[in-house]
């Protein structure tokens, strides 16, 4: 799935919710130049962070989009929510992966 040059494995993942988690979503840099995704913390619900691993990929390398959920009670209440990657100068509507909370499975 393309969010601009960055390339991602899915555009949609699944948390259950109940225990920490860490998930992990192959990406790549499709672009010709150096590429530093973010996502946007403010807007992620209390208990998840998003990061990069490596934080800066180089043309055509490839990485992993890190999403780590730590319990906190907020999100167990939302059936989904979305992350917003900055840095490749998208709107961000066209910057979004959602993340699925519980059984429920969104294809």
């Amino acid at each position: 799935y393309s969010r601009g040059v960055l390339r991602l494995r899915q555009e949609v993942v699944q948390l259950q919710g109940e225990t920490r988690e860490v998930l992990r979503v192959a990406c790549m840099n499709g672009g010709s130049i150096k590429l530093r995704p973010v996502a946007d913390a403010m807007l992620l619900p209390k208990g998840v962070k998003v990061y990069f691993e490596p934080a800066e990929l180089a043309p055509k390398q490839q990485g992993d989009m890190i999403v780590e959920y730590v319990p906190q009670g907020e999100i167990a209440t939302a059936d989904s929510f979305k992350i917003y990657i900055k840095g490749l100068n998208l709107p961000p509507r066209q910057s979004v992966v959602e993340v699925v909370v519980g059984k429920q499975r969104r294809e």
